[in-house]
């Protein structure tokens, strides 16, 4: 399944700056795909991500991760 995210990606990005653009150098392609990759990771919501950005999703993983940690300590203490 790999691949399928790896197309999952390409696509967008191909039809984003590949193909909506012609580049004079590597750095005009750079600073666009990384202006490209901070707009899909922070302000597009994705589907699988039940509507939430990957940002957003990297987040709330972070915060559950935390809970998890504290509880885990928390329990350790008790016993």
């Amino acid at each position: 399944m790999q691949n399928g995210y790896k197309e999952r990606l390409n696509r967008p990005y191909r039809e984003d700056i590949l193909d909506a653009y012609f580049f004079d150098s590597l750095e005009q392609l750079r600073i666009l795909s990384d202006k490209w990759l901070d707009n899909y990771n922070s302000k597009h919501p994705h589907r699988s991500m039940k509507g939430l950005t990957p940002n957003q999703k990297c987040m709330q993983l972070k915060v559950s991760t935390m809970k998890k940690e504290e509880l885990t300590i928390e329990i350790n203490k008790e016993v």
